[in-house]
């Protein structure tokens, strides 16, 4: 019977089958959130996720997945291709692109040593052209590196003369009279520890007074609030950063992020997001795992409220929303599933091994009524036997009695003792006969029950030691499906954040392909964040799309 959270009714057999997996799980997993949620009893939720996943091949089928959650003809790679060249087609900014990122590895202490050599390159090599960018716009655009835009692991160090990297420092001043200091235009990440991003923004800038990590200035929702006539040169002076005076021209002066530059902030916020890890079991995170959201305007505030009474935005708010439930519906129950098969693969085993010693308890009924039809057979035959000696040995009698008593009643008194003797041996042959004959039957039985009790013996004994042959190979087997099933919680847990991750990009980037279409939303510049949608919050946690 296929169930489903609205025409949920579990048959009685079926709950009685549910106790007994219950039983013979290894753990029950808590779903009191998820019932409460769906409105559904504890007993229901465990019979739909049983009835949804019958194995554990259909709890990691992606092709299941893409049709139950996604509700999609195509794959979900096809899916992202997608709604990439939909978002490019309509100008959505490439900023705003998921980007794929892999599963962080250990870093040798070769690699490290690399980074941190070429963070203290980079921190040695700025010269007068990021102060004189903002007001040349050919400079602005060749100081801008396209290399930022990519991960900064291939990124080349700056490899600068020393006597330059030494006497390269420039005061700032002049180029921050033409842009604001925001997080977005003075943090890069160089490498993937919050450590040195710090170090390198606090050589940089100098320390702020606030003792917390340049990032999180970076995410603050109030980091990018102030106002427009703010300058960098509001920023305490023992604090800023001392440049020598002498201005001399470096040819890697290209490598280095142009900080007035109004485009500069994309690569720096790109370099940035790829430096940091949603989690550590996280294989891939689609959109990389910050973006900075930065206040809007009032004006813009406007155009945002008013976008949100929009059709459209109520239409991607109601899909997002129903995609979102599909998808916690699922990944619930494959968490449900998964133990819960384990504990009814467990169940089957054991009714597999009752089933296998009923079967050997019948071989062995069925052997013992083949005995006692041959010891019936044999006791048939002995009783012919004894019929017809008895009847032989009665007309025998019968004749040898005639001729005693006619030889006794001729001889009359003459007649002796050992006349009598004989007469009497030959009226109780037939006695003695009989006599004989039950001793062989009962010995004959005798035997027979001696052959059955050794038979039962060894059936008992047969049947015991498959009783232990079966039950060391299923706590053997049940051992082993504990480990795969550690194994596959933590290769689900991996599994559905990386889908999570996957599914709440797609719900920002239809975000911004809504923004890119309407007009009152067109103008705006910054991402719009993915709180607007009213996910919950816990949903798109460490996701960075708030």
């Amino acid at each position: 019977m296929a169930l489903s959270e609205a025409t949920l009714d579990p048959s009685t057999p079926d709950l009685i089958n549910l106790r007994k997996i219950l039983e013979a799980c290894i753990y029950v997993p808590d779903i009191s959130d998820a019932t409460q949620s769906a409105g559904l009893s504890r007993e229901q939720r465990f019979c739909l996720a049983l009835d949804r996943f019958e194995s554990t091949t259909r709890v990691f089928d992606q092709s299941y997945y893409e049709s139950e959650v996604l509700q999609i003809g195509t794959t979900e790679d096809e899916l992202d291709n997608k709604l990439r060249r939909e978002a490019r087609q309509v100008g959505v900014a490439e900023s705003h692109f998921p980007v794929v990122k892999r599963r962080r590895t250990h870093r040798s202490s070769r690699h490290l040593s690399h980074l941190r050599q070429s963070t203290q390159t980079i921190d040695s090599t700025v010269d007068h052209k990021t102060s004189t960018s903002s007001s040349d716009p050919s400079a602005r655009s060749s100081l801008q590196p396209s290399s930022l835009r990519a991960s900064i692991s291939s990124r080349p160090s700056v490899s600068a003369p020393p006597s330059d990297r030494t006497t390269a420092r420039h005061s700032t001043s002049a180029s921050n009279n033409t842009h604001d200091p925001t997080p977005a235009t003075s943090v890069v990440s160089l490498n993937s520890t919050s450590s040195q991003s710090s170090s390198f923004s606090n050589r940089i800038f100098g320390k702020r007074r606030d003792s917390r990590h340049s990032l999180t200035q970076f995410f603050r929702r109030g980091s990018s609030s102030r106002p427009s006539g703010t300058r960098a040169d509001n920023l305490p002076t023992d604090t800023s950063l001392q440049y020598s005076e002498n201005n001399s021209n470096h040819g890697t002066i290209a490598e280095e992020p142009n900080l007035a530059s109004p485009n500069s902030h994309e690569s720096q916020d790109m370099s940035s997001i790829q430096s940091l890890s949603i989690s550590s079991r996280t294989s891939i995170s689609s959109f990389g795992e910050q973006q900075p959201h930065q206040d809007i305007s009032g004006v813009d505030k406007e155009c945002l409220e008013s976008f949100m009474q929009t059709k459209a935005f109520r239409q991607l708010q109601a899909l997002c929303e129903e995609e979102m439930h599909r998808f916690n519906s699922f990944a619930t129950d494959q968490h449900i599933a998964l133990p819960l098969i384990l504990g009814r693969n467990y169940l089957y085993s054991k009714e597999r091994k009752q089933t296998k010693l009923a079967e050997l308890r019948k071989e062995h009924e069925a052997e013992i009524e083949k005995m006692e039809d041959r010891h019936a057979d044999k006791e048939l035959s002995l009783r012919e036997i004894h019929r017809a000696a008895m009847d032989d040995k009665a007309v025998r009698n019968s004749t040898a009695i005639k001729h005693v008593t006619s030889r006794i009643a001729s001889l009359g008194d003459e007649a002796t003792p050992e006349h009598h003797l004989r007469l009497e041996e030959e009226q109780s042959a037939l006695k003695r006969l009989a006599k004989k004959h039950e001793a062989e039957m009962r010995n004959l039985v005798r035997y027979q029950e001696g052959k059955k009790l050794e038979l039962l013996r060894k059936q008992e004994k047969d049947l015991e030691e498959l009783s232990k042959s079966l039950d060391k190979s299923l706590e053997n087997q049940r051992k082993e499906k504990a480990a795969k099933l550690h194994h596959n919680i933590s290769r689900l847990d991996d599994l559905v954040e990386e889908r999570r991750s996957k599914l709440v990009a797609r719900f920002f980037l239809r975000l911004q392909i809504l923004k890119a279409m309407t007009s009152e939303t067109a103008k705006i510049e910054s991402a719009l964040p993915l709180s607007i949608l009213g996910l919950p919050p816990a949903f798109t946690a460490s996701l960075g799309y708030s």
